[in-house]
């Protein structure tokens, strides 16, 4: 860009010269257009900088790892003025992982016409793809100015752990003194709050909570109900493990293998997730409600060592749980079954998890567990 410059200064010395050496009239006309120029371009670039509209889009559906996906970025010029050139910085950072990626792609945009710029990422590995529209920068079309426009659009996608069907003869008759809650009209115990429908009563709404949106929310409230099968997982991985994010991604993997194993059999399940600052439980009654799960952990690598997070499960749930997926695991239950990324050896059932086929071993041991009971 500086070689434009440069070379437009000397075409404009030039011009002074003949202003001064040869036809004086014609010369000072053409050294003030020479001058002027420059000036429009730079205030064309200006007004653009406040009509250009950007928008990130993606498709809908599931994303998994280690498939590729393409996004969209929607460029729109709402002036009069053509944008010659516009170039859109753009990065991509996983959660788990923490590979990053950063990169620039431009077009140009007619005016009150949009243009589009499609580009392409992967993930090798479950977790959160944070992708974040740095800033855009305008350029006129002889390339002697610029102008930034930083950008805040972002958006988090997440890469879930793809996960076969249950084969039909896994029967659980796993018991559990978990419980859940499911919805009354009446008031027996708070579930938590929804938005308003019609029918509900005035006096279930939440008029304080309801200050800060824009339509009115309403306290929820259930009665105990029994859950089928609860477990644990364990978010967390010692200190300098190699490729933890492989490992992580098996439990997962188990995780949700084990979520749709219950759930095809119409009954729900209980996870008791730690991640050795916080213990958190969740119910779950389907399997597209594990996304809201993945949300509160899978944000950040894990940062606490399992035995710290099975302190904490210890310490908040005195109940033994079914199974436990876990890198690694100290006082578990003998009455439970853990599912591990690394061999262990401990008082409980104890199923190592191989890479790329935790999901098939989940379905196995569930299947060779009903066949026992039925004996």
């Amino acid at each position: 860009m500086w070689q434009v410059k440069l070379l437009y200064a000397i075409f404009a010395g030039i011009a002074f010269l003949f202003s001064v050496l040869y036809l004086p009239n014609f010369s000072v006309y053409l050294l003030v257009c020479i001058l002027l120029f420059p000036i429009l371009l730079w205030i064309s670039v200006r007004i653009c900088r406040t009509h250009i509209q950007v928008k990130l889009l993606f498709p809908n559906g599931n994303l998994f790892p280690r498939s590729s996906f393409t996004g969209t970025i929607i460029l729109k010029n709402t002036s009069w003025i053509p944008i010659s050139t516009a170039a859109v910085s753009l990065s991509a950072v996983h959660s788990i992982s923490g590979e990053t990626i950063s990169f620039e792609q431009q077009a140009a945009i007619p005016p009150k016409g949009t243009a589009r710029l499609t580009f392409s990422l992967r993930s090798d590995h479950c977790g959160y793809i944070s992708i974040h529209l740095e800033k855009i920068r305008l350029l006129d079309s002889l390339h002697l100015f610029s102008c930034t426009k930083p950008l805040e659009t972002r958006q988090d996608l997440l890469i879930q752990p793809r996960i076969p069907e249950p084969p039909e003869q896994i029967a659980l008759s796993v018991a559990s003194s978990g419980d859940t809650l499911q919805a009354v009209p009446e008031p027996e115990e708070l579930m938590g709050v929804r938005e308003y429908r019609q029918g509900d009563r005035m006096r279930f709404i939440h008029w304080k909570l309801s200050s800060r949106f824009p339509d009115p929310v309403v306290r929820e409230f259930g009665v105990p109900v029994s859950t089928a099968v609860t477990a644990v997982f364990l978010y967390g991985m010692e200190t300098g493990v190699p490729n933890f994010a492989d490992r992580l991604d098996t439990m997962l993997e188990a995780m949700s293998a084990l979520t749709h194993a219950v759930c095809a059999k119409g009954q729900s399940i209980t996870w008791t997730v730690s991640n050795g600052t916080s213990c958190k439980r969740f119910v779950l009654a389907a399997p597209a409600e594990l996304i809201p799960l993945y949300d509160q952990f899978l944000h950040e690598a894990p940062s606490a060592a399992p035995v710290h997070c099975q302190d904490l499960v210890l310490s908040a749930n005195a109940d033994a749980a079914s199974f436990y997926i876990t890198d690694a695991v100290v006082q578990v239950p003998a009455s439970s079954t853990v599912f591990t990324a690394i061999p262990f050896s401990g008082g409980a059932q104890t199923v190592f998890l191989p890479a790329g086929s935790s999901a098939e071993t989940v379905y196995r041991t569930l299947s060779k567990s009903s066949e026992r009971n039925m004996v």
